[in-house]
């Protein structure tokens, strides 16, 4: 009776010690869910960070970012860091849109100006051209003069040229991607609802844990 007592206790240890590893992210691997990467990308930030790589046009970044916005929302202690992917000419213009909003202290419109692009996509099957930014601009009240002088602005090259570089020691090749504490990039796919969109950011916990 106590050898079937004592083998029944290893057992709840063992069952315990498994749940906790699965609660921990025991489940996720490196290689099939993250990669770690060889050279760290550095922050401007003393909170633990994520960095995501993103498109403004591109349709699976605009369905990430609601939820990329609800965890920013539930976890103040974590900062965000979006940067442009820079891909074909059309993504390097709006690289150039996207720092531009950022070095006029308008970065706070970056999720009106995502959904800008989304909406534009979704009536009229087309990305914004020079007059719909200049409308963007004019409804939220940006000097439309001084934006387009940021996008050509030596800080905006600069930004530009820091993170082709990033994303050329990273292996960019789709977005978005999300880079955890500067050292993990995320594999997993940036997609989908209910568990799968619930495990994307258990990994990034998970990932933001192992530090």
């Amino acid at each position: 009776m106590k050898r079937h007592q004592m083998l029944m206790a290893g057992l709840v240890l063992v069952l315990t010690a498994m749940s906790q590893a699965f609660a921990a992210g025991g489940d996720f691997k490196e290689g099939t869910d993250y990669e770690v990467l060889k050279t760290p990308i550095t922050a401007d930030t003393d909170k633990p960070f994520l960095i995501e790589y993103l498109w403004l046009g591109c349709p699976h970044c605009q369905a990430l970012n609601p939820y990329m916005l609800q965890y920013e929302k539930d976890h103040p202690n974590v900062e965000i860091v979006r940067k442009p992917g820079i891909g074909p000419k059309r993504w390097v213009l709006d690289a150039h849109i996207f720092f531009a909003l950022y070095e006029t202290g308008n970065g706070k419109l970056f999720a009106p100006l995502m959904d800008f692009y989304h909406n534009l996509e979704t009536k009229e099957r087309r990305l914004p051209d020079q007059n719909d930014i200049n409308g963007f601009l004019k409804s939220h009240n940006i000097d439309q003069k001084r934006f387009n002088e940021a996008m050509t602005s030596f800080e905006t090259m600069n930004n530009l040229q820091r993170t082709l570089k990033e994303e050329q020691s990273i292996n960019l090749t789709a977005v978005p991607t999300v880079v955890v504490a500067g050292k993990y990039k995320l594999l997993a796919p940036a997609e989908g609802e209910g568990d799968a969109i619930k495990r994307y950011f258990e990994l990034i916990d998970y990932l933001l844990k192992k530090g």
